[in-house]
């Protein structure tokens, strides 16, 4: 008996080490499959693969990629339930943030449920009359180039949920009055390069602002094609006008139809080529305006702007996220504002990363652009899931003083 059992240990001690992690991999595996936690499952997998990666390598690899899929679109899910939550939509909010079932939302949005349910049968609060009347005289004189009109009106505005709305306005002003002032400035230096890339940023601002920017960017031209300017002798500038002409034709059609987005896609094309044209300035102004009507009488589509801007945020088409979040912003209600500051101010930090190392002015304008965006989400209290978020990002948006 005892040779019996001395036999069976040897056998045992001669089995392979990589048989045992094998069995152990098995295991784990087999606990992944088992559990009901997503998180708990791909961790235990991976483990599973560390013994095992012949086995289950691609299998973690796979379960890491579906689940950041999940979470983004949960972060997507989150961002338009708060936005209907705050819209006092509460059936629809609790239909987004029942879907996000794990992840680091899970909490927030089982609260924003909890108050949801809470807030169906109590009355909702009373409308700030005297600040929703600022508000909208604010806009109408800012939309109109009456920029001392939309500051004073701006100021009058005190409710607590149209106040972002309002700082907005006098940022803008403050900037486009900024923009205004460097371009002078760098046109007295001579400077005419730095100085049309702020009388541009001015005029992407509001076209119709005081100081004539367009005009100006005119006068610019002139200057540039001196002897003394930064035109050099030679170089003629191509001839895009039969471009231009077709892309302005293909505006006015969309603008008959009142086919807003595809006219203002012609008209910034127009832009591209020559961003003083002033049928394309007046267009992209036409199909602004449209655009925001159309918003603001179809809070759906609203919201799928905000989803939409925040999808290709993460997806890093940058300009498709910008454009989509500042007509969110621009386009009025009351939504979730915190989120669309967060993630336009984190797509223009994002384009100053990206953007070239002569680019000097405008890194520097969308960083300080950015910043005043990061400070309005956080007077809105907004909170990002940082997991997803780039670490460059989250350094300015951590910085003290922020």
């Amino acid at each position: 008996m005892k040779r019996r059992v001395l036999l069976l240990l040897a056998v045992f001690l001669c089995v392979p080490g990589g048989l045992f992690a094998d069995q152990q991999a098995d295991s784990l595996y087999k606990q992944s499959q088992a559990t009901s936690d997503q998180q708990a499952a791909v961790e235990l997998l991976c483990k599973a693969a560390e013994l095992d990666p012949a086995t289950y390598g691609k299998k973690c690899n796979d379960a890491k990629q579906y689940l950041d899929g999940r979470l983004q679109k949960f972060e997507g899910l989150y961002v338009s339930g708060k936005a209907k939550f705050e819209a006092k939509q509460y059936t629809d909010a609790i239909s987004d943030l029942s879907k996000i079932y794990f992840g680091p939302r899970h909490a927030d949005a089982q609260q924003l449920i909890a108050q949801a349910n809470d807030a169906i049968n109590h009355p909702q609060p009373s409308i700030d009359v005297t600040s929703a009347t600022a508000l909208k005289a604010a806009q109408q004189a800012f939309d109109n180039g009456d920029f001392p009109t939309a500051e004073t009106n701006a100021g009058l505005v005190k409710a607590p949920d149209q106040l972002p709305q309002a700082q907005t306005i006098l940022s803008n002003i403050r900037n486009y009055h900024d923009d205004m002032q460097q371009a002078e400035a760098f046109k007295a230096d001579k400077n005419y390069s730095a100085a049309q890339q702020k009388y541009n940023d001015a005029l992407r601002i509001k076209s119709n602002g005081p100081g004539d920017p367009a005009g100006k960017l005119a006068g610019l031209a002139s200057l540039m094609k001196q002897p003394n300017g930064t035109t050099v002798a030679g170089n003629k500038p191509p001839d895009n006008s039969v471009r231009i002409n077709a892309a302005l034709a293909d505006a006015r059609d969309h603008l008959a139809k009142s086919d807003w987005q595809g006219a203002l896609t012609a008209c910034n094309q127009v832009l591209t080529l020559d961003p003083r044209q002033p049928e394309a300035l007046t267009c992209r102004e036409k199909a602004q305006d449209g655009l925001k009507a159309a918003l603001a009488s179809d809070p759906k589509a609203l919201e799928d702007t905000l989803v939409r801007g925040v999808r290709d945020y993460y997806e890093s088409h940058l300009t498709d996220a910008r454009d989509a979040l500042s007509l969110y912003l621009t386009a009025g209600g009351n939504r979730s504002k915190g989120a669309a500051y967060f993630y336009l101010g984190a797509t223009m930090l994002s384009q100053a990363i990206l953007s070239s190392p002569k680019s000097k002015e405008e890194r520097d304008s969308l960083q300080q652009n950015a910043i005043q965006q990061f400070q309005q989400a956080k007077q809105q209290g907004f909170k990002p899931m940082e997991k997803n978020v780039s670490p460059k990002i989250l350094a300015v948006w951590n910085q003290p003083g922020m």
